[in-house]
């Protein structure tokens, strides 16, 4: 495949403070952006600062295009965030877009990685990369890498879904939300030729983050001891809820 037109799926409810930043760093090397805000989450909490923000970037950035999700009520958060992406795949595929990847406000990739890495996914249906993860503060990176990964660039095809049902026929263990199909031929990037950045515990409310979180049932209850450890946590020590230390690193991208 020699085209390509790219197209990033952002899902967006909080942690509005890094997605400027996240955009900045892939904006050059993609077609379409594509902001899935809601101003609801998937537990029922309403922000007002959602649409006025993203209105800003639709305004700031000419590759932008906004589309709004609403999550339905008494719902499983994860079946939501599933429904959300398969409607915003569908958006990409009537912009004539060939491939597409998922991003978050808190994702970040190193510019330089990123092309070289678009260059690679065009011989492949599903790409993925290995993760670092960051607590509290940019500078703290957790001292060991994800044990999961996180789908990169994929091709479009007229059937492409994400589906729970199909955790067991993906190559590298993923986020059962963000398992695609079809996924004929798979590519894992070594750690030398991307890394996804995830700033996920690098918040200006991570209290907001916990109680909303998709993956809230990850935290299993214990979200307000998370929340103490995290306030008294200094940089050594354990870190809480991931339970491992942290290295301290460069702020690659001025977060």
């Amino acid at each position: 495949i020699r085209f390509m037109k790219l197209a990033a799926l952002y899902t967006v409810w909080n942690g509005l403070e890094l997605l400027e930043g996240s955009i900045d760093q892939i904006y050059d090397n993609t077609d379409l952006i594509v902001i899935g805000w809601q101003r609801r989450s998937h537990y029922g909490e309403v922000s007002e600062e959602v649409e006025p923000f993203v209105n800003k970037l639709k305004k700031k950035y000419k590759k932008v295009i906004l589309f709004e999700f609403k999550p339905r009520p008494n719902t499983i958060p994860k079946m939501e965030e599933r429904r959300k992406i398969n409607q915003m795949i569908r958006l990409v595929q009537r912009e004539s877009c060939t491939h597409f990847f998922m991003s978050a406000t808190d994702h970040y990739y190193v510019p330089e990685q990123f092309v070289k890495a678009k260059e690679k996914a065009k011989q492949y249906d599903v790409t993925a990369s290995k993760m670092y993860t960051y607590f509290k503060k940019p500078e703290w990176r957790l001292d060991k890498i994800e044990g999961y990964y996180m789908p990169f660039i994929c091709k479009l095809r007229v059937n492409q879904t994400y589906s729970a049902d199909t955790h067991g026929e993906w190559n590298v263990k993923v986020d059962p939300a963000l398992c695609i199909l079809p996924n004929d031929s798979f590519y894992e990037f070594e750690e030398n030729e991307l890394m996804l950045h995830h700033y996920s515990f690098v918040r200006s409310d991570v209290q907001n983050k916990l109680h909303n979180a998709a993956a809230k049932r990850n935290f299993k209850g214990n979200i307000e001891d998370i929340l103490e450890r995290y306030d008294k946590f200094k940089g050594k020590g354990l870190c809480p809820y991931f339970e491992c230390e942290v290295k301290e690193v460069q702020n690659y991208f001025n977060i």
